[in-house]
């Protein structure tokens, strides 16, 4: 790595050349289908497929070593969805429900290499904090039900309720590198079987009162909002930093 300085020779920060490439060419396709029961009732089933670019990380520079890169490969999906979609009690409530199934393979999520302050900025061996991406190797099924309702009230006002069921979590044997646990060792496996997906809870309920006026002057609308969830994580390990395989 090279670094910049002042004039006076004091070190404000390494500069470090990122010289990676990844290329990634990706066909992803929709169906769906739809049969109306009714003027206000439908079905609907949809199979589709999704694909994230694949990438590398920050290059690591070491004074006793060449520069290091690490690439992580693309994530891809398979998505099933099965709804309806409804208006009941003469339009005055929409309700729409689905089911939904996710199939990931190669599941992008970030971690951290190393945590701190760097300490002495002058020594390349002690790098300061830096965030890496991964894959996860096994498949990674989410399962989940969806529903949402809105009700018409007089004088402009609408009630809406959306909740969110939802299994999300890591297939049993993804195994990772941790490096939080042993920089630089050759094996810091951790084992994310049964860990949430960063930020994935199993329940979510949005709750929303709004309401739509109409005046001389031009029309004007309010909205209070609201949101209930379960527990959730930040990160794959679920808070949980200490598990060695």
């Amino acid at each position: 790595g090279t670094r910049a300085q002042l004039s006076d020779g004091m070190n404000i920060f390494n500069w470090v050349p990122q010289n990676a490439e990844v290329n990634n060419t990706f066909f992803d396709w929709r169906i769906g289908t739809e049969y109306d029961l009714h003027k206000d009732n439908l079905l609907y089933a949809t199979l589709s497929t999704g694909h994230k670019a694949a990438g590398f990380n920050d290059t690591q520079a070491f004074a006793d070593r060449p520069l290091f890169n690490s690439k992580y490969g693309p994530k891809s999906v398979y998505s099933l969805e099965l709804g309806s979609k409804n208006l009941l009690l003469d339009r005055k409530l929409r309700l729409n429900a689905s089911a939904f199934y996710f199939a990931y393979s190669g599941m992008q999520f970030q971690t951290i290499v190393t945590v701190g302050e760097d300490d002495d900025p002058t020594d390349n061996n002690v790098p300061p904090t830096s965030a890496v991406r991964q894959n996860a190797k096994k498949r990674t099924d989410v399962f989940g039900l969806d529903a949402d309702a809105t009700y018409t009230l007089p004088a402009g006002l609408q009630a809406n309720l959306h909740a969110l069921l939802m299994d999300a979590r890591f297939a049993d044997g993804t195994i990772v590198n941790d490096n939080r646990l042993n920089f630089g060792a050759a094996d810091a496996s951790v084992d994310l079987g049964g860990n949430w997906l960063p930020r994935a809870s199993a329940f979510t309920l949005n709750y929303t009162l709004s309401q739509l006026l109409y005046t001389e002057a031009g029309s004007f609308d309010w909205m209070i909002q609201g949101q209930t969830r379960g527990t959730h994580y930040m990160t794959v390990f679920n808070g949980d930093g200490t598990r060695l395989v």
